[in-house]
């Protein structure tokens, strides 16, 4: 535990007037509260449909493996959607295979506890997309 203490002048003297302490449970709060804010924003910027760095992955892993799961589940279908687009060999085909998987992401959308699931497929095949054209 850290201590700090406070002072104040009297003319020349300077005189302790109390001791604040830093305690450990207050430590780990604000480390929890830096932990979760740093998780929201790599859930954020997943979500809006951007691609998560290794060091984001890692941290994900470490602090909400639940989460980095959904992650890597959402991942894995983004590539096999990409790989799909690649392969066709009109934009015709392209738009079909985007229809589809939108189509099947907004029918397996309708449970709300899907909502990260659903928002985060959506804005991911749309940035695949996006790259392809």
């Amino acid at each position: 535990m850290k201590s700090y203490t406070t002072t104040i002048k009297a003319g020349n003297a300077v005189e302790p007037i109390g001791i604040c302490s830093v305690s450990k449970a207050e430590k780990s709060s604000t480390e929890n509260t830096k932990i979760q804010q740093r998780l929201q924003k790599i859930i954020n910027k997943f979500k809006m449909g951007k691609k998560l760095s290794a060091n984001d992955l890692s941290f994900l892993a470490k602090n909400s493996p639940a989460t980095y799961q959904k992650v890597i589940k959402v991942i894995q279908e983004r590539e096999r959607v990409e790989k799909q687009m690649e392969q066709a060999k009109t934009k015709e085909d392209v738009e079909r295979i985007m229809q589809n998987v939108l189509s099947n992401v907004e029918k397996a959308g309708s449970n709300a506890e899907n909502e990260f699931e659903v928002t985060a497929k959506l804005n991911q095949y749309n940035d695949a997309y996006r790259e392809c054209k």
